[in-house]
């Protein structure tokens, strides 16, 4: 068991880090956009939509974190078992339940409209612009959506193997698996799953125009 845990633990590590990778991804887009080649008015839509893919990308990640970790708190909490592999418990009951739930409702209450602002800033087309800008602002979000896609697919090989572990032991009978045990990687495989599918989509529309 101490192979399982020391295994798994790093997960809370790593997914941290794979969200700073996109970040850094972005902000060398933007710093690339706007020294390399083009003309002022490219550069200047090419540093503001780099702008609104930032915060999108941050807002994003907070949403994906806190609508993942709902649903692992609502799991650990109609589970029969005290304690969860995560570390998390609830010894007073209801109470701290509820506690926990308001907390992650309210960050994503509060981050909600900030993605949703700069993600529909960020994809609103300008009223006039020349192909150049054009041109810069499609490269642009292509690069966006590769990150995303990118920073997903590692959570997914991440959380996906975590996953399966406890299919298999839960199919081949081995030890006592409750359902606390898949609250964890259950509720982040399926908010990645879901991101990478929402942005793997945006980008064949991007490519197909």
């Amino acid at each position: 068991m101490m192979d399982y845990y020391g295994y798994f633990s790093i997960l809370g590590y790593l997914i941290p880090l794979a969200g700073l990778a996109g970040i850094i991804g972005i902000i060398y887009i933007i710093i690339k956009s706007i020294i390399s080649g083009g003309g002022h008015s490219a550069k200047t839509e090419a540093a503001k939509k780099g702008y609104y893919y930032l915060i999108s990308l941050v807002s994003l990640g907070i949403l994906y974190v806190t609508a993942s970790d709902i649903m692992r708190v609502i799991l650990d909490y109609i589970s029969p078992s005290t304690v969860n592999i995560t570390g998390y418990s609830y010894p007073s009951g209801y109470e701290t339940f509820v506690r926990s739930l308001i907390l992650r409702a309210s960050v994503l209450i509060f981050a909600l409209p900030l993605f949703l602002f700069h993600w529909t800033s960020a994809n609103k087309k300008p009223k006039e612009v020349d192909e150049e800008t054009s041109l810069y602002i499609k490269k642009e979000r292509k690069s966006y959506l590769h990150i995303v896609l990118t920073v997903s697919s590692l959570i997914l090989m991440l959380t996906g193997p975590y996953l399966l572990y406890n299919v298999l032991l839960l199919v081949l009978g081995v030890g006592k698996v409750t359902l606390r045990e898949f609250s964890f990687p259950l509720s982040y495989f399926i908010g990645i799953i879901g991101v990478w599918i929402y942005h793997f989509a945006e980008l064949k529309s991007v490519e197909e125009h």
